[in-house]
């Protein structure tokens, strides 16, 4: 599935920043909700809901 440039940059910072945290003790993704700019999460949340809807149709995006 497509995702703009904008919304890898901030993963990959996101990343970057949660291996680079040595005092953070949650996971990957506790971090990055905690960390995610709005606009990221929802564009995440739409690109599940889109994913969803096609897994409903037994279509697999990647």
């Amino acid at each position: 599935m497509y995702r703009p440039s904008w919304y890898i940059e901030e993963e990959k910072e996101m990343v970057n920043a949660y291996f680079n945290d040595k005092s953070y003790k949650k996971t990957l993704y506790d971090y990055i909700d905690e960390h995610a700019s709005e606009k990221w999460k929802k564009y995440r949340d739409k690109m599940d809901s889109i994913e969803e809807k096609y897994l409903k149709k037994g279509i697999i995006i990647d």
